[in-house]
Formats: structure tokens, sequence, C-alpha cells
């Protein structure tokens, strides 16, 4: 099932999946992360629910492909459920199901939340401060991500590739001409260990 998932052939990945005598977390996960790479959001949302019906209980593989295919879909109350079920079974306090609910939370337009997950973090990788940086720079917040910025460089955690775009496109999208400049110019220095 996996071996065709990444490769691209669903239709064979389902064909395998129907196969399977006995159906488990592992067959499962491989087609729901086969479907969300592969475009196809909707199929996995249908697949966590029968897998649900079966009285196969989601890990946080599951849980990672399904709020990525929520994020997809733009589908918040399939996405808040989700949260929900996070909270009340204790994956809320892992770092990779928050960085996918702020994901989530900021591409189907509720920052609030997305910024609430973020404050509430234990621990904090690279991605969970470059996710909210993209998050208030897609939504125009562009100040507050530059906010953010310092405020990750305070806690030691070195910016990536990602975090210096994650920052340019804040600026882009909120208009500010000046500060992606100085980021831009910071990047040439050699500031972050970087040459754009």
């Amino acid at each position: 099932v996996s071996f065709y998932a990444k490769c691209a052939s669903l239709c064979d990945a389902f064909r395998q999946f129907s196969e399977i005598g006995l159906k488990d977390i592992v067959s499962y996960n491989s087609l729901i992360s086969g479907c969300v790479e592969n475009c196809c959001a909707h199929e996995s949302l249908h697949l966590f629910q029968d897998m649900k019906s079966s009285g196969i209980w989601p890990n946080i593989t599951t849980l990672v492909g399904v709020l990525t295919a929520c994020s997809d879909l733009a589908a918040l109350g399939h996405g808040s459920s989700c949260h929900g079920y996070c909270v009340v079974h204790g994956y809320a306090v892992n770092t990779t199901i928050c960085n996918a609910l702020m994901d989530m939370y900021t591409k189907c337009g509720n920052l609030d939340v997305a910024k609430s997950v973020f404050d509430t973090m234990h621990k904090r990788d690279i991605v969970s401060w470059n996710t909210m940086m993209f998050g208030f720079g897609t939504h125009g917040l562009g100040k507050e991500a530059l906010s953010l910025f310092d405020s990750m460089q305070d806690t030691n955690v070195n910016p990536d590739e990602v975090t210096l775009l994650a920052l340019l496109s804040a600026c882009s999208h909120s208009g500010l001409v000046d500060e992606g400049k100085q980021v831009f110019s910071s990047m040439a220095r050699g500031d972050f260990n970087m040459i754009p």
C-alpha cells in the first residue's frame, strides 16, 4: 500500500488495501498519508472515518495525516474535531501534532487558535516557529512575524532557509519593504549562516 501510494499510484494502493483481510493502523496510515501526498485529502478523511468505525484507534501518524488533509481542504470543522480528539487523548502536547494543528488553523484562517496552540506548547522546534511566522505573514501580520522572529532568536533557536522565506513573505504580504530589505541584507552579510 505504502509503495503504491509513494509512487502516486493510488488506484493500485486502494486495490492492495482492499485485499488486506485484517486492516491495521499501519495499512490505514499508509493509505491516509498516500492520499494526502497525492492531493486526495477528501479520501483521507473518509479513510479516517472508516478506520474509527472499524474500531482502530488513531496514532500520531494518523492524526498528522488527517490534520494535513484538513489544512489542504481548509476544513476547519473536521480539524477542530481532530484537535478535540488530540486534547482528550493526550496528543496535544506532542510537538509534531501541535505543528500540524497550527498549520491547519492558519490555513483555515483561525490565527487566534493557532497562536494559542503555539503559546501553550511545551517544546517548540524550528517548524513550530516557521509555521507561526508563515501564518502571521499569510494574514498580513508582518510585524507580528518579525516580532516572533526576535523571540525565536532570544530562545537560541537558529533560523533556517524556511524561516527567512517566511520573514520575506511576511514582509511582502504586509508591505514592509524596508524590513524585508533588512532581512535580506542580514542574509547577505551571513548573519544567519546562509547566503541568498
